[in-house]
């Protein structure tokens, strides 16, 4: 596909893993012949915590 849609992952302060990943991994990791194209964002740049306190880089 030429033409990718992108899916913006909004970042925030104790996020869970499993709410970021797990789109992340239905949208980007399968198979889906480019038709997605992932990006993370966040208010500020730099390291987001997540819950419990694990930095996402």
């Amino acid at each position: 596909m030429t033409n990718p849609k992108t899916l913006g992952v909004l970042l925030f302060d104790e996020f869970e893993l499993l709410d970021v990943f797990g789109p992340c991994e239905a949208y980007g990791v399968r198979d889906l012949g480019g038709a997605f194209r992932i990006i993370m964002t966040a208010a500020q740049a730099g390291p987001i915590a997540s819950a419990p306190k694990r930095i996402a880089r």
